[in-house]
């Protein structure tokens, strides 16, 4: 894994968690639920259309995703490349000048709590998107922030999703 060491690095790295109010086995059934996953990130502005037939908790799974990143309009595709259930689901995603590699991981707290974690690296491939992570770099704290706030939102909407269900 390419460290983010400082404004030299072409990649940033992103982690949060969050606890949920289920058991391992539910918490990671509501994460592997993508019709509803895709709709909150709908409501969140993003536009979700799958790319094959599989089923969507199998791996090779694959998603075009468009989206909002700063005012740009962004297009990337999103491939469920590891599923250990109920523990770990991992995604690579590639957007024009970046990839990211994303882990998802389910830690049993109780019978009935579980921590989701979640570790994105999101790596520069063009020289434009380069600047642009170097620049980033100096709003980092920010940028973490941001990060584990929305996390924790994604982890309370999928816990009121399983409590209403």
């Amino acid at each position: 894994m390419v460290q983010s060491d400082g404004p030299e690095s072409d990649a940033m790295n992103f982690t949060g968690k969050t606890a949920i109010c289920a058991g391992q086995v539910e918490a990671f059934g509501a994460f592997t639920d993508f019709d509803a996953t895709a709709e909150l990130a709908r409501a969140s502005g993003a536009e979700i259309r799958r790319l094959d037939d599989l089923a969507p908790d199998a791996e090779g799974a694959r998603w075009q995703v468009e989206f909002d990143l700063r005012g740009t309009p962004r297009t990337g595709e999103l491939q469920l490349v590891e599923v250990v259930a109920p523990e770990k689901l991992r995604f690579k995603s590639r957007t024009d000048g970046f990839d990211a590699d994303i882990v998802l991981e389910f830690v049993r707290i109780s019978p009935v709590e579980t921590r989701a974690l979640i570790t994105a690296e999101v790596a520069a491939t063009k020289l434009k998107t380069r600047l642009l992570l170097q620049t980033a770099h100096f709003a980092k704290a920010r940028l973490d922030r941001s990060f584990r706030k929305g996390w924790r939102r994604i982890g309370r909407t999928i816990e009121a999703r399983l409590v209403a269900t």
